[in-house]
Order: structure tokens, then C-alpha cells, then sequence
């Protein structure tokens, strides 16, 4: 991050002093990027809300196409082209993925419609909205709303991997199981292509660390044979892989594709991220249709794999809202 944005950070910080700014949050410089030269809060709203989005549900599936609320937008920036189209591109990311209240606009925000914004944000994790700055606090203040509320979100979700590695310790699958949430699915992160440690704990260590950022923190994971760590999600002959959503420097070109269906013969390149369709993709959203994987596979991977999820955590981690 450029220096002149770290100071507007630590300013904005500054200036939000009071006791509503003492709790603890996280992402204080990924959130505090989005601010840069922004100071009306209807602007910082959508932006802020939209990286906070991105950092605890990556690859979110789009919801629904349509217009989004532009209202109010063009005006207020006429003069800043840059922070004009970064402003609708969240917009329209937030209104994809439902994320915005019903009859919200840029013209018409409100301090309440802050509030009822995050509340709608933390509602699927069934996590309390902790106090929020007050109004005058301006995007100062929402700067830290945001770094709190989004470590209420942290606190609140269960993520799992499933991890694979190869005979030298290159990772050969790392799928996060994630189901605490609005919209539950697997998250398959790209194997990176070097040894990830000189044993299979570093391995495993820098692997979580790798699949994670500064909200999502890894930590229960299982770690079983490659072919076993496959038969886990899908059954030979059975399953249908659904790609939901991607991670990319081109997502709404491949947005606009999905979703894709592949069987089950096309879903293990899917899963290795051979697929044409997964070029320069880092991670997607999946989810398995079809039959569910046998006992016996899922038993065997259990059991001949290392982890650090006992039963009573399994059905922690798999329960839904």
C-alpha cells in the first residue's frame, strides 16, 4: 500500500477516537485501502461492505442479474472517475449477492442504514452487532465499525480444510468446507506448486495459513491420501461438481458463465484445477450434487488421515444456521 494511504489509515483511525473505538477488529489496513480519499459515507458504505463480503465469504455466488441502485452515485463522484467506478462495481457486488436493504441508495443512506447493513451481514453467522460508532464519527467511525464488526464475523464462522500433499509435501488439495453461512459450499483454493514445509505439519501449517487472510483464520483441518481426499466429496460415477463462483483477476467475465455443471468424470480436473474454464483462477465455490460420498470412503479417509477434529467438532463444523 502506497505511503500516502497508510497515513490517511492512522488519520482516519485518529480522528475516530472515543470508547466506541477501543474494541479490537481486524483488516484495520485491507478495509482502510477502500477509504482512500473517501469521505462521504454513503460512498464508504458500499465500499466498505463490499471488501468486508469478499474477506469472509470468498467466492460468493451471484444471486440474482438485474440494475443495481446507481442512484446518487454519478453525482456525488462526477468528479473522481476512479472512485466512481470502484463505488459501482462494489454496488453492483453487494446487490448480486443480496447484500444491500431493500430500497437502499447512495442518494438516500443514512447512518440507520449503516446500522442495518451490518446487522444483515453478521445475521447468518447468528452473531449480536456490537455498538457501532456514532454518526458524526463519519467514515472515520465507519472504518472502525466495519474492522469490529467483521471480527465478530471471524469469531463466529467454522471453517475445515481437507488437505491432501503429494510424497514431497507439495499440496494437491486444499478445500475449505464451509457451511456456517448464508449460502453453504466448498471453497477450492489452486495447490501452489512447491513443497509447503520440510515435514507434514509445517506442510499443514503453511497451507491453512495460505488458504486463510486477515479475517479467516484456519484452523481444524484433515489431511488424508490423495485418492482418498477426492472420494470424500465425490462418488465415482455419481457426483456432479457445480462451479459456483470464482476468484480471479477476470470475475465477471467468468461470473457471467456460471454456473457450470461437470460429472463426475470432468470434476476431478475441475478439482485439480485443470479445467480450461479455471485459467488464472487462485479459488471457486463448488458444490457437490448427486449422491452423497459411500461411509466406507469417508470412513477410510477418517481414519487414515492426520487431523485435529475430534467427533463432537466434526458436527460443530458441518452444522448449518
Amino acid at each position: 500500500m502506497r505511503p500516502l494511504a497508510r497515513l490517511l489509515i492512522a488519520l482516519l483511525l485518529n480522528l475516530a477516537g472515543g470508547a466506541w473505538a477501543s474494541a479490537q477488529g481486524v483488516c484495520t489496513v485491507e478495509l482502510g485501502g477502500e477509504l482512500a480519499g473517501v469521505s462521504d459515507p454513503a460512498i464508504a458504505a458500499p465500499l466498505l461492505l463490499a471488501r468486508m463480503l469478499q474477506l469472509i465469504e470468498p467466492a460468493y455466488p451471484v444471486l440474482r442479474r438485474g440494475e443495481a441502485p446507481m442512484g446518487g452515485v454519478a453525482e456525488r463522484l462526477a468528479g473522481d472517475p476512479m472512485a466512481l467506478a470502484r463505488t459501482e462495481l462494489a454496488i453492483e457486488y453487494l446487490h448480486q449477492r443480496r447484500y444491500l436493504p431493500a430500497g437502499w441508495s447512495v442518494a438516500g443512506h443514512s447512518h440507520e442504514a449503516w446500522r442495518t447493513m451490518l446487522g444483515d451481514f453478521l445475521h447468518p453467522y447468528r452473531a449480536p452487532l456490537p455498538g457501532l460508532s456514532p454518526p458524526e464519527a463519519g467514515a472515520a467511525g465507519m472504518l472502525v465499525d466495519a474492522t469490529r464488526v467483521l471480527a465478530v464475523a471471524a469469531e463466529a464462522v467454522r471453517p475445515a480444510a481437507v488437505l491432501a500433499f503429494d510424497g514431497e509435501l507439495r499440496p494437491t488439495l486444499s478445500v475449505m468446507v464451509w457451511n456456517w453461512t448464508s449460502y453453504p459450499r466448498l471453497i477450492v483454493h489452486r495447490p501452489k506448486g512447491e513443497p509447503a514445509g520440510a515435514t507434514l505439519d509445517e506442510a499443514i501449517a503453511a497451507t491453512l495459513a495460505a488458504m486463510g487472510n486477515c479475517a479467516l483464520r484456519l484452523h481444524y483441518y484433515l489431511a488424508a491420501p490423495e485418492q482418498l481426499a477426492f472420494r470424500f466429496f465425490l462418488r465415482q460415477g455419481a457426483s456432479t461438481l457445480r462451479l459456483l463462483a470464482v476468484d480471479s483477476a477476470a470475475n465477471g467475465a467468468a461470473s457471467a458463465l456460471l454456473p457450470l455443471d461437470f460429472d463426475s468424470a470432468a470434476a476431478m480436473a475441475v478439482i485439480a484445477f485443470e479445467a480450461p474454464q479455471l485459467s488464472g483462477v487462485e479459488r471457486y465455490s463448488a458444490a457437490v450434487l448427486g449422491p452423497s460420498p459411500l461411509w466406507t470412503d469417508v470412513l477410510q479417509a477418517v481414519f487414515s488421515s492426520k487431523r485435529n477434529i475430534s467427533i463432537g467438532e466434526a458436527f460443530t463444523l458441518l452444522a448449518l444456521p
